[in-house]
């Protein structure tokens, strides 16, 4: 027997479209293309934009990816001391 557990879904993942931070992770992740679509905009010089970093880009996906991947972990401690108390 495993000495961890895998993690749990959250019994509402269906209706997770609904909750405020799913929609905010979304954007997270959703940003890098955003800017991308800024860049080829006409208004890119005029803003003064200029290329966002690859490794940049990538990190904000993954952080996004993570905080959404989290979203849905259920997070509620099971009753009674921690494992590492006993």
């Amino acid at each position: 027997m495993s000495k961890f557990n895998l993690p749990k879904i959250i019994p509402d993942w269906r209706d997770s479209w609904r909750y405020l931070s799913v929609w905010a992770w979304g954007i997270v992740i959703g940003l890098p293309e955003l800017y991308a679509l800024l860049l080829a905009s006409p208004y890119a010089e005029q803003l003064g934009a200029t290329a966002m970093p690859a490794l940049v880009e990538k990190m904000i996906v993954t952080i996004g990816i993570a905080g959404l991947l989290g979203r849905y972990i259920d997070q509620k401690r099971p009753e009674g001391p921690a494992p590492w108390d006993k």
